[in-house]
């Protein structure tokens, strides 16, 4: 079995997924969702990886470099990382995989949970676009929030989260924040099903960062989705509590079971994400980051590539990017000024 919880789907079902998405980028190379779907899927089965499409070329090769230099990975550095991403670079343009493919987050650990069972977060997230209505479920999810101050430090910590160990394999993520609504580039999450359970994953990254070098980083929690926050500010939570004011009007369920009804939540699905190795997806993501970091001004990017362009088209991404440049460049230097007086 692929290292996976109890609701995925077994090695040879996952060969059959890929096989079969295989087949259909040869006659659709183009096609995003396809190639995004490949990627997750690879990210599964990966070392074990049995595809003959570039993609699962391209990554049985990335597992043959990683195993080869593991050790050189301990102890991460921007000198250990730089290194190592020049030659991972190398193998992915070998294998000529679609330049137009974007992969803005990463994920680790298993899906996301609440009560121990799947959030199924796209279905309740329609339901409060449409409704205005936060889901009862939602209640009880709380994040760690982590934001590096540059690009690095934002692999760094992608680094860190994959690494370190939590008692329920909790979801976690790195990402570059696309919303515009939203503040701060970089971000990593951490997603817990209590605030107890919070609390004690905060600390615990908090050592973490400190023993990779990385203590000045800001980590705070917050109360289920930033949109709940925005819409009803008391929502939000804070170290004093403020979060618990809000509570669910009575006529909320009733409109939450209605529309839950009429759009049930999708069957049991792959639900760990990743493994210890550099994946496909990993790599695409680093470039996807580098790219953003170069469109909004965050000159951090050149520690790891120099002058030399991303050679990945990404036009519709850079542009949606470039309108965000100002701010998100604002926003870096307001958190380094935050992270000072952290210290």
């Amino acid at each position: 079995m692929s290292r996976q919880n109890s609701l995925t789907v077994d090695d040879s079902k996952l060969e059959k997924i890929i096989s079969t998405l295989e087949t259909k980028l040869r006659n659709r190379p183009n096609d995003a969702r396809l190639v995004s779907r490949l990627l997750a899927m690879l990210d599964c089965q990966s070392p074990r990886v049995t595809g003959d499409s570039p993609y699962s070329r391209c990554q049985r090769a990335l597992s043959a470099h990683y195993h080869a230099n593991e050790g050189s990975l301990n102890g991460l550095t921007l000198d250990i990382f730089r290194d190592n991403y020049r030659n991972w670079k190398l193998i992915l343009d070998e294998h000529e995989l679609n330049n137009e493919t974007i992969v803005p987050q990463i994920c680790e650990g298993s899906e996301i949970q609440i009560n121990d069972t799947p959030a199924y977060c796209g279905k309740y997230k329609d339901l409060f676009n449409k409704t205005g209505v936060v889901p009862g479920i939602c209640f009880k999810c709380f994040k760690v929030i982590i934001l590096p101050s540059d690009l690095f430090s934002l692999i760094h910590i992608y680094f860190v989260l994959k690494n370190s160990f939590f008692e329920r394999n909790n979801f976690r993520k790195c990402m570059v924040e696309l919303r515009e609504e939203f503040n701060y580039p970089y971000k990593g999450f951490i997603y817990c099903q209590s605030e107890d359970e919070a609390l004690y994953c905060l600390q615990k990254i908090k050592t973490e960062l400190k023993i990779n070098g990385l203590s000045d980083t800001i980590c705070e929690i917050s109360h289920g989705c930033l949109e709940y926050s925005s819409k009803y500010p008391d929502f939000s939570y804070s170290a004093e509590g403020t979060h618990r004011s809000f509570e669910q009007p009575q006529y909320w369920q009733a409109i939450e079971t209605d529309y839950l009804t009429k759009n049930t939540p999708p069957g049991p699905r792959i639900l760990y994400h990743g493994n210890k190795e550099i994946t496909v997806r990993d790599m695409i993501c680093f470039e996807t980051w580098i790219r953003y970091a170069e469109t909004i001004g965050d000159e951090s990017y050149k520690q790891l590539v120099g002058n030399r362009p991303v050679h990945r088209n990404m036009k519709m991404f850079t542009a949606l990017v470039a309108k965000q440049a100002a701010q998100r460049n604002a926003q870096l230097v307001e958190l380094r000024a935050r992270q000072s007086q952290h210290e």
